[in-house]
């Protein structure tokens, strides 16, 4: 069978809308943003339950892509339709994954949405050794808080 893409959230499918956007039971306040239909097996695989939105891409301006070129305007029009209170950004960890994100985070100040981004460091069952001065920077500043619980 052909694969189309999802005219809700641009991924890649075998239906249009693809199976996680008809599933109902899908948590739709919550989008998570990536930059390429892999992305979404990979979140898949690590337990997502909410909706995606594909870029398509990432804004690279030394390659010629803008923002004009990804799916941001689909995004943006996804969020003003009403019932996404976070738009998690899950671009790649580097930097034009970060410009995109940068990007994406200042369109969606004016809306109504929580803006978040996906944390990153040290990789589970990795070493501090091994890390490089990135690496442990970025998990410093994304320490997150131990509950007596955890």
């Amino acid at each position: 069978q052909a694969v189309v893409a999802c005219n809700r959230c641009y991924t890649i499918a075998e239906t249009d809308p693809c199976p996680t956007c008809s599933d109902p039971d899908r948590d739709r306040a919550r989008l998570l943003v990536v930059e390429q239909p892999r992305d979404v097996a990979a979140f898949e695989e690590a337990g997502w339950r909410g909706l995606y939105h594909v870029l398509l891409g990432h804004i690279n301006a030394l390659e010629g892509i803008e923002p004009g070129h990804l799916t941001i305007e689909g995004l943006l029009e996804r969020v003003r339709a009403g019932g996404v209170e976070e738009v998690v950004l899950g671009t790649n960890p580097d930097y034009e994954g970060d410009a995109t994100a940068l990007y994406l985070r200042k369109r969606l100040e004016e809306l109504p949405v929580t803006v978040s981004r996906i944390a990153r460091g040290i990789a589970s069952g990795s070493a501090i050794e091994y890390s490089n001065a990135a690496m442990l920077a970025d998990a410093l500043s994304g320490r997150a808080h131990m509950d007596a619980t955890e």
